[in-house]
C-alpha cells in the first residue's frame, strides 16, 4: 500500500496554524483522550468483517509523535504514573505506552497510537489525515514515505470541511484546538449531527472549562460523552481547565458504556473523576 500527501491549504490555513500542543501532550486530558480511542477501536473491531479494511480519519491530526520536554504538563498527565494498576494493565494504551516516562520520550499522538493498533492486530486500514498545519504536513509526509504499509492519506486543511466530501469512516475523531473557541465550538456541533444524519460513528474530543458548551454539544449531537473531571468549575468561567470530555456517537458509544468501570478505575488513576454527561 502507499501513502499520500496532498498540501493544500485552505483560507484559515495561516489564522489556524499557529496552535502549538508541544506543551500540552501526554497531559491528562491526552491519557484520557487515547484511552477512550483507544478503548472503542478495540470495540469496533470485534465486530469488523474479518479481512476488511478498517478506515479512520481525524479530522485535526497533528504531527502523531512529540518528545516530552524536560517541563511540560506531561508531567501531571502520563508523567504522574508510576505504575498500572492490574485491571488497566491490558488496555491497548498501557500495551503500547510504557510508562513511567521521562523527558525525552517520544510521545505518540492519537493517529499513531490507532496505526499501531491496528497493525499489531493485523487489521488492514486506512487512515485519512487533515490539518491546517504546514509543520504538521511536513512532518506526517517525512513518516509516511519511509513506510510501506498502511496507506495514510494526508489533507492540508481544515478537517471540519472534509467531513462533508469523504463520508464512509469506520470511526471519525474529531479533536479541533478549540482556538478560536467559538469557531470550533460552533464546527463541531455541525459535525457531529451531519455524522448523526448519515449514521456514522465518531468520537469527538472537546475541553471543559464551564458546563456550557459541552451541554450545547452533547444536546445537538444526541449523544453521551464521558467525561474526566479533576477540577471544580467555579461560579464564573475562567482560564483553567477542569476537565475534559470524549462525545460518542453511533456505535462508538457502546463501547465506552461497556467500559464504565475500567474509565473510573482510569480517572481516579489521573487524579480525577468520571463524569457521563447525557444529552437533554
Amino acid at each position: 500500500m502507499s501513502q499520500t500527501s496532498d498540501r493544500r491549504t485552505g483560507p484559515s490555513t495561516a489564522r489556524r496554524s499557529a496552535y502549538d500542543h508541544a506543551r500540552k501532550v501526554g497531559n491528562r486530558a491526552d491519557v484520557w483522550k487515547h484511552c477512550c480511542l483507544l478503548r472503542v477501536v478495540e470495540h469496533l473491531l470485534a465486530g469488523h468483517p474479518p479481512g476488511a479494511t478498517f478506515r479512520y480519519g481525524e479530522t485535526h491530526s497533528g504531527a502523531g509523535e512529540l518528545v516530552l520536554g524536560e517541563t511540560g504538563e506531561w508531567r501531571q498527565g502520563v508523567g504522574a504514573l508510576d505504575s498500572v494498576p492490574d485491571a488497566l494493565a491490558p488496555h491497548p494504551y498501557f500495551r503500547l505506552v510504557d510508562v513511567p516516562v521521562a523527558p525525552g520520550t517520544r510521545y505518540l499522538g492519537s493517529w499513531r497510537l490507532v496505526e499501531r493498533h491496528l497493525a499489531d492486530q493485523g487489521i488492514e486500514h486506512q487512515i485519512r489525515l487533515c490539518d491546517t498545519s504546514t509543520a504538521v504536513s511536513n512532518l506526517v509526509w517525512e513518516y509516511t514515505v519511509h513506510q510501506p504499509s498502511p496507506t495514510i492519506v494526508f489533507r492540508q486543511l481544515d478537517g471540519f470541511a472534509d467531513i462533508k466530501k469523504h463520508p464512509g469512516q469506520h470511526l471519525l475523531f474529531i479533536d479541533p484546538p478549540f482556538k478560536p473557541a467559538r469557531h470550533d465550538w460552533r464546527r463541531a456541533g455541525e459535525a457531529t449531527e451531519l455524522l448523526r444524519e448519515r449514521g456514522e460513528s465518531y468520537l469527538a474530543w472537546y475541553p471543559i472549562y464551564w458546563p456550557t458548551e459541552p451541554t450545547r454539544l452533547t444536546n445537538a449531537a444526541r449523544a453521551p460523552a464521558f467525561e474526566l473531571h479533576w477540577a471544580p468549575m467555579g461560579k464564573r468561567p475562567d482560564r483553567a481547565l477542569k476537565g475534559c470530555g470524549m462525545l460518542a456517537g453511533g456505535d462508538a458509544a457502546p463501547g465506552l458504556e461497556a467500559a464504565q468501570g475500567e474509565l473510573e478505575a482510569l480517572a481516579e488513576l489521573l487524579g480525577g473523576r468520571l463524569e457521563i454527561r447525557q444529552p437533554g
